[in-house]
């Protein structure tokens, strides 16, 4: 049996483009949860700090 590399190569570039494409969709979602996550928990902190100089 023989071996098409062309094939070969162009199946590993296809699944590793959507591989790499899928977990840094994920990588993304995920720290953009994080900072919302971080912006809701310090907004209140912030606004007290604020209103107490009086800016």
């Amino acid at each position: 049996m023989r071996v098409n590399y062309f094939t070969l190569a162009g199946v590993i570039a296809f699944n590793l483009i959507f591989g790499l494409g899928i977990a840094i969709i994920l990588v993304a979602l995920l720290f953009s949860l994080w900072i919302l996550m971080i912006s809701f928990s310090l907004s209140p902190i912030l606004l007290a700090g604020v209103n107490l100089i009086g800016i």
